[in-house]
């Protein structure tokens, strides 16, 4: 019998946290899509300009972050989904 209980509690566990994962990976996507909008906004205004090293780096930067946590992400959800 508690046995039974203790696994209800694990897929209800499961399920919350599956939930509340998926909702943080499609607020990151929100952000990052938030950030590339702006990032096209700035280029199409400075169109004729060169930009700087640095910000391509920083740009390199953030690709870089947003790659990583959304692997993490999708890596915590599949665990906790299956």
């Amino acid at each position: 019998m508690d046995t039974l209980i203790i696994m209800e509690n694990v897929k209800k566990a499961r399920k919350r946290i599956s939930l509340f994962l998926h909702f943080l990976e499609l607020y990151w996507f929100q952000y990052f899509s938030e950030f590339v909008f702006l990032r096209a906004c700035y280029t199409r205004r400075d169109k004729y300009k060169l930009h700087s090293p640095q910000m391509h780096l920083k740009e390199a930067e953030y690709l870089l972050s947003f790659s990583y946590v959304s692997h993490i992400l999708m890596i915590c959800r599949e665990v906790f989904c299956n």
